[in-house]
């Protein structure tokens, strides 16, 4: 029986995103909790892994826990947004 028994989420964002929460996270034993991801403008989310979760849309939801982990999420350029801020246009040769 696993009553009573509880582990910690630990979120890592990296620079240019956030992970909500924010602090650790304790949960009983089996239990999953889900995360909001979200990239600051002009970033998107690059990845978020960890404690064997998966990221659908902007909700990171973790596997059944079963030991503390840490759930990291990475962000990166928005390239998108990026192509045309210095005026270049690649097809004017």
């Amino acid at each position: 029986d696993q009553t009573g028994i509880t582990h910690v989420f630990t979120p890592v964002a990296g620079p240019h995103g956030t992970l909500t929460p924010s602090t650790p996270q304790t949960v009983n034993d089996g239990d999953t909790i889900a995360f909001d991801v979200a990239a600051d403008s002009g970033y998107t989310i690059d990845s978020v892994s960890g404690c064997g979760g998966m990221l659908v849309g902007t909700t990171f939801t973790t596997a059944p826990v079963t030991a503390d982990c840490e759930v990291d999420a990475a962000f990166a350029l928005d390239v998108a947004d990026i192509v045309f801020r210095d005026g270049f246009d690649p097809s004017a040769r």
